[in-house]
Formats: C-alpha cells, sequence, structure tokens
C-alpha cells in the first residue's frame, strides 16, 4: 500500500524539482506520439509512450492532489492539472485517429513547399 503522507512530504519537499522535470517531459511525449503517429510508426511504439505519459501524468495529478489537500489552491495547481488533462486528451486522439495526424503532417508538407516555391 502507498503511504501517501510519505508521497505528499516528498511532493512539497521537492515540488519545484518535480514540476520542471514532469511537465515538460510529459509535454514531450505528447509530441512524441503525436510525430510517431503521423509518421505511420507501429502501434506498439504509441502504446509505449502513452504507458509514459500515463505515468507521467498520475505522478503529476498525485503531487497536484497532494497540494489540494492541504489548502493550497493556487493557479499553478489548475495550470498543471489543465496540461495533464489537454496531453491525455491528445494522445488518446493521436492513438484513436492516426489518419488525423497523418492529414496534418501532409498538410503542412504541402504548406512548407509552397512558401518555399
Amino acid at each position: 500500500m502507498i503511504n501517501f503522507e510519505l508521497f505528499s512530504e516528498f511532493s512539497m519537499t521537492h515540488c519545484v524539482a518535480l514540476c520542471a522535470f514532469l511537465v515538460p517531459a510529459n509535454l514531450l511525449v505528447s509530441l512524441q506520439i503525436i510525430l510517431f503517429s503521423a509518421f505511420e510508426c507501429p502501434r506498439y511504439y504509441l502504446w509505449i509512450m502513452a504507458a509514459a505519459s500515463a505515468l507521467y501524468a498520475s505522478v503529476l495529478v498525485m503531487h497536484d492532489l497532494s497540494w489540494f489537500m492541504i489548502g493550497v489552491i493556487a493557479p499553478p495547481t489548475f495550470v498543471i492539472m489543465f496540461v495533464v488533462a489537454l496531453c491525455l486528451g491528445v494522445n488518446a486522439w493521436a492513438i484513436a485517429r492516426p489518419d488525423h495526424c497523418i492529414y496534418l503532417k501532409r498538410r503542412l508538407q504541402q504548406l512548407a513547399l509552397g512558401a518555399i516555391a
């Protein structure tokens, strides 16, 4: 069983370090899922990246919940929750509808080639 009091103490002591690592890591993994989907990589690559993103997201949610439990209601806690929800939503979209990512990649290629010519 997880000792939530120990996690909360760790979370509050190392808040800046946790957020400084987990927020960019979650954003980069989400970008990687979009790119893997757009370049038609095998599905198991997408699922591995989705598992990593879900791990980062769950740690961030637990970190935010530890702050909510002690009564710290501040804009950064809501921003972090929004980032987590956005990343998980984008990941689900890229995995469920890879054809949209492929279309977006082709459209961006056409725009880039049109700007060069």
